[in-house]
């Protein structure tokens, strides 16, 4: 019966000190009714007291700052009916921030210094708190004393006020006595990634698997105690239970999972602020349709406990029937998909539940109620070797295997992915002209050949990486290097790439053939065999193979190629499950890996019915002027932030206008755009400036002339600067300084906000580069900020950056007698911190940096630089730095600073922290020079010059203004004085008394 509401029926709230009074007035009560009372801050859910006769509660904080409301709901029990009412808000004060509380017998944390060292620090005698890095991420654990019997691993879930408590938080350590064995209690450490992220589900980021690294750490603490990972009980409610889930699941072996009133399906939780920052924070920004097709079986229990090795783990799911919502929506999709019926067990054995009726609804569970649950999952049974599936499955209908190939070929079981219904495909060309040819697609080169062996592929994507031997049939799941990249193209269909390439070449239709047995092959996994993958749906991959797989039937239906009925069913539903994926707006992420998904797809359009054909059409054409806009600018300037886009995504226009498929769309004027920006983007030598996720090169040995002409010319657009001169027609006279001012959206955005390089006939300030799309802390260091030449926030844990694109942050540009001054600013709103920088450059050799900081409480503030690596010396000298350059020449740094600062030098360092490294090829580093200037305060000012030739200059500043003066060598003296506005500055220039 719907919930409404009655003016009958009040509710009152009331500040009293630390505590909240909710009281109600219900003149229509029954002698039945009971009632539940919800409190909420700014809207949203943060208590709750369930269903009770009494009709008041008392909510003990501190409570966070905000406004507070009372919801009442009122409940006549023999009429069954119900009603709502909601009190006025009341507005509080932030208070101040408590102190931790610790147990007296809890010792304080001590940091281990990785996962290589838990096992020698875990001492089971004593209880510990430890902190152990990981990756990105800190996890912490508390320890008991070990205990004969089982580990029982504790975990939490929902923090409902990140303003009033300290992080780490642990659950149920003071029940340490009522489980029989030791207990471990791991803090969620996703809820360090966002201070306003109040559930992580123990998720991590895209690029941070938390279950798979507490699976790992739990293997080194079984090992510690001497127990098996049978022996391990993961116990949790809410996001705790949906994280014990998860971690059993992905360790297997009998691990054991309790959860409490769990959520099984993270997208599904019934707060939506709290999934909005999960999306948010944890999936960077991603819908819940793609973020559900991207990590199915990190945020659905459902789907991680049908992928191995979870058909070895057991679990106990305990559901409170009062909490509708979970019993509903998360209790009973995943009883059904296992046939575990209420109160009783699974067929195998191997998962039980419980379901209890209590008005606490989905609070924690009852104290008498714990007893049953330990014994009930103790109970639990588990057979080593078994395989995950849901109950009771039913088989896909068996099809012969083709004579041509021995790939097992099946028809696609009912229901699976998104499909688009294709009429059958002819065997005649529907359109006019010759197949399609390879020069119309996108296939790169590659350096994979045959194997050793005959059937088999040395699969090698890149030249950076070794050859893998594989044949068919393969598992899709291989992963020899941990490497992102690596797969993608394995999902790609790439390890065929040479067939096809000979196939056309030499009219071969037997190397077509066995580009057909892959393509079979992949299906056989992902469809027949049901496997999951992350890398098999995701854009840009189906793209690219929507382009081979019409392809293939182009040559089929021209003649060139024979295909058996049972492999053309195959290619036929292969049509309709990549055309569902890329004609679902969904899908869509308007990024450069949808013009492959739009190219694949107009490929496929050359090879079915006219019906389908038009659908496609459409499509395209109400989506690529859209993707079209999100790559290039007006001004010819590519939005994701990294010139070696910019550079692919001029090459991969000019490849769609080669295929006569897209004339309608300008692509020309777009391409002429594009190349004359890119101009810009070259260093005096030639390279692209290794901006963003560009590959960094190094210098070449001869660099000849510069590739530019002209002398102190200015490029600023769309929050792009780019100051250059020729020098006069020598590449060791000319200079060139790019600022970055630009954030359009996350697509390839590194932490560079406000950072620069800076080239003067030789590299001297440069940035990381890409390094490589992997998940490891090399890659982690090289889009950090402490990676660039900018200032550092606090040794951010993560991705540093503003809240939300702010587009340009150039404020201003200017002309001054010897060069040019650019203004920024950026908001980092979720830090309460300004940052504004000022740069004066001179083509004359010297560059001088401001920063102001400006915040509301105390931050860590780092000025970094980097220095090319081939800087081999540098020395303190008169209160700076100076370091002599591979050419010879001088160069010198002096500082100016509002108070004490620490200066920092750093080359190739591992430890504490990686800095002072460069990537100037593919997954390689270098060490360089890092300097870093660090102040802590709430706000905070640093200057730097850095002069060419000038050993005598000095430099004195006040936040608001600078002087400095450059001389020495044989550099004429010259005194600057600036004084900075927010838009730009005031420059005056004259010469100083000898």
């Amino acid at each position: 019966m719907p919930v409404l509401p009655t003016p009958a029926t009040t509710i009152r709230l009331v500040a009293d000190g630390d505590t909240l009074h909710a009281v109600i007035d219900d003149p229509a009560a029954a002698p039945d009714t009971r009632y539940a009372i919800y409190l909420n801050r700014n809207g949203e859910r943060i208590a709750t007291r369930g269903y009770a006769p009494e009709r008041e509660a008392r909510f003990v904080g501190p409570h966070a700052h905000g406004s507070y409301t009372a919801t009442a709901f009122c409940h006549d029990v023999a009429a069954d009916s119900r009603r709502k009412a909601l009190s006025a808000p009341v507005a509080l004060a932030r208070p101040p921030l408590p102190p931790q509380r610790r147990s007296s017998d809890i010792p304080p944390a001590v940091t281990v210094e990785s996962i290589d060292h838990l096992h020698a620090a875990l001492r089971p005698d004593r209880i510990q708190r430890l902190d152990v890095p990981f990756g990105r991420l800190t996890y912490n654990l508390l320890t008991g004393k070990q205990r004969p019997g089982r580990l029982y691993v504790l975990l939490r879930g929902a923090e409902p006020d990140r303003h009033t408590v300290q992080l780490p938080r642990f659950s149920r350590f003071s029940w340490r006595e009522r489980f029989p064995g030791t207990v471990l209690c791991i803090a969620d450490p996703t809820l360090y990634l966002d201070d306003e992220l109040k559930l992580g589900w123990y998720f991590g980021a895209p690029d941070h698997d938390v279950v798979e690294h507490l699976a790992r750490i739990l293997e080194v603490v079984c090992a510690r105690l001497g127990l098996p990972v049978s022996d391990v009980v993961l116990y949790g409610s809410s996001g705790g239970g949906f994280a014990a889930l998860q971690i059993a699941a992905r360790l297997g072996r009998g691990a054991t999972a309790v959860g409490v009133n769990p959520q099984t399906d993270v997208l599904k939780y019934t707060v939506p602020r709290s999934v909005e920052a999960f999306l948010r924070v944890c999936t960077g920004g991603l819908t819940k349709e793609r973020a559900w097709r991207r990590f199915g079986p990190r945020i659905s229990a459902l789907q991680a406990w049908q992928v191995d090795p979870a058909g070895e783990a057991r679990c106990l799911i305990v559901q409170n029937i009062v909490d509708r919502e979970h019993y509903n929506g998360h209790f009973r999709p995943f009883a059904d998909l296992f046939a575990l019926p209420d109160n009783g067990r699974s067929p195998d054995g191997r998962m039980a539940s419980i379901v209890y009726d209590h008005p606490s609804g989905h609070a924690a569970e009852p104290d008498e109620l714990v007893p049953r649950i330990i014994e009930t999952a103790l109970a639990l049974t588990w057979q080593p070797g078994a395989a995950a599936r849901p109950a009771d499955p039913a088989p896909p209908a068996p099809v012969p295997a083709p004579v041509s190939a021995p790939v097992p070929v099946a028809a696609p079981p009912a229901g699976g992915r998104r499909r688009i219904a294709v009429a059958p495909l002819a065997g005649k060309p529907p359109l006019r002209g010759g197949p399609i040819r390879l020069a119309q697609l996108y296939l790169p080169t590659t350096a994979t050949r045959p194997g050793s062996r005959p059937g088999t592929i040395a699969y090698r994507p890149r030249a950076d990486v070794p050859p893998v031997e594989v044949e068919l049939p393969l598992d899709w799941s291989l992963d020899p290097f941990k490497d992102r990249n690596w797969n993608a193209q394995l999902h790609m269909w790439r390890l065929g790439d040479w067939e096809l390439h000979e196939g056309e070449r030499l009219k071969d239709p037997a190397r077509l053939a066995f580009f057909v047995r892959i393509m079979l092959d992949w299906h056989r996994y992902h469809v027949v065999d049901g496997h999951a993958s992350i890398y098999a749906w995701q854009d840009m991959m189906v793209g690219i193979r929507a382009m081979k797989l019409a392809f293939i039937l182009s040559q089929w239906q021209h003649g060139r190629l024979a295909l058996a009925p049972d492999e053309l069913a195959v290619l036929h539903d292969l049509v309709e499950t990549h055309l569902g994926f890329l004609l679902d707006p969904a899908e869509v992420r308007y990024s450069n890996h949808t013009l492959s998904d739009l190219h694949g797809a107009l490929a496929l359009a050359r090879v079915v019915d006219a019906a389908t054909r038009q659908r496609i059409e459409t499509f395209v054409g109400e989506i690529f002027p859209k993707v079209l806009d999100g790559q290039f600018d007006a001004e010819g300037i590519h939005r994701e932030h990294s010139i070696g886009y910019h550079r692919y995504g001029i090459n991969y226009l000019q490849r769609l206008i080669d295929t006569g498929w897209f004339e309608a769309y300008g692509l020309r004027e777009v391409v002429a755009r594009a190349e004359a920006t890119l101009n810009w983007f070259l260093l005096p030598d030639g390279r692209l400036a290794p901006i963003g996720d560009t590959d960094g090169a190094a210098p070449p040995a001869a660099p000849g002339t510069p590739v530019f002409q002209g002398r102190n010319q200015v490029f600023a657009r769309s929050g792009y600067v780019v100051l250059r001169d020729d020098g006069g027609g020598r590449t060791d006279a000319a200079s060139y300084l790019f600022f970055m001012g630009a954030y359009h959206s996350r697509f390839h955005k590194q932490a560079d906000c406000l950072s620069l390089l800076w080239y003067h006939g030789e590299d001297i300030l440069c940035d990381a580069g890409k390094y490589a799309y992997k998940t490891d802390d090399n890659a982690r260091y090289a889009v950090s900020r402490r990676a660039h030449n900018t200032v550092e926030i606090d040794q951010p844990v993560g991705l540093q950056l503003p809240p939300a694109p702010y587009g340009s942050a150039v404020r201003g540009v200017q002309a001054f007698d010897g060069g040019h001054a650019i203004a920024a600013a950026v908001d980092f709103a979720n830090l309460g911190v300004r940052h504004a920088r000022w740069c004066l450059a001179s083509p004359d050799g010297w560059l001088l940096v401001v920063d102001r900081l400006e915040g509301q409480a105390r931050h860590d503030y780092v000025q970094w630089w980097h220095l090319a690596p081939a800087i081999q010396e540098l020395t303190e000298r008169d209160g700076g730095l100076e370091a002599r350059l591979p050419s010879g020449r001088n160069l010198v740094m002096r500082c100016a600073h509002e108070r004490s600062t620490r200066i920092e030098r750093l080359r190739g360092a591992e430890k504490p922290r990686r800095q002072g490294w460069i990537s100037q090829a593919y997954r390689k580093l270098e060490p360089n020079w890092a300097i870093g200037m660090r102040q802590t305060a709430r706000s905070a000012w640093f200057a730097t010059l850095f002069a060419l030739d000038a050993p005598s200059s000095t430099l004195s500043a006040d936040g608001h203004g600078a002087t400095f003066t450059l001389a020495g060598g044989t550099r004429a003296p010259a005194r600057y004085r600036v004084a900075f506005t927010p838009d730009g500055c005031r420059v005056e220039r004259d010469a100083p008394p000898r």
